[in-house]
């Protein structure tokens, strides 16, 4: 790979690490989990009230609580993301532009030109899903090791 290809892969990883720092400070991760556990709950409780034929009124509460949970869900997700697409706008249209647009460079992936835009999207892509899944499971262990450890204080009371 050329030096302009490490240099916008780093750009990538700049990116992409300032955009989770982003996301992390800017969302509470427990509340998003604790969230979307509770809107399992309500739609589990839903489907068993549709199979057990309950009446619309009862259908409909429990329609409008986990529709409430949802609504709460999309915007904790929206918070940080009203921060990262701004900054996704500002290095993709004003930084790259600037810093590569006299540059050659072309890379190939599975038959595709990929200019330097494109790479730089590509990579942020891949980093910014592998990093999403990484997070996502040490969040779940972290919660999981508190869960236990106030199951086992429950225990010894």
């Amino acid at each position: 790979m050329s030096a302009v290809g490490i240099e916008i892969f780093a750009a990538s990883i700049i990116y992409v690490a300032v955009s989770v720092f982003l996301q992390r400070k800017l969302s509470d991760m427990k509340k998003v989990y604790a969230i979307q556990e509770e809107t399992k709950i309500k739609s589990k409780e839903l489907n068993d009230l549709a199979k057990a034929n309950a009446s619309k009124e009862e259908m409909m509460k429990k329609q409008q609580e986990l529709m409430a949970l949802v609504q709460q869900s999309m915007r904790a997700q929206i918070k940080p993301m009203l921060v990262i697409l701004p900054l996704f706008f500002v290095v993709y249209y004003v930084l790259l532009p600037y810093a590569f647009a006299g540059q050659q460079f072309v890379f190939y992936l599975m038959g595709m030109k990929l200019g330097y835009k494109l790479f730089f999207i590509f990579v942020a892509f891949v980093l910014g899903f592998a990093s999403s899944i990484a997070f996502m499971i040490y969040d779940r262990m972290k919660i999981a090791k508190e869960r236990q450890k106030e199951a086992t204080a429950q225990q010894v009371q």
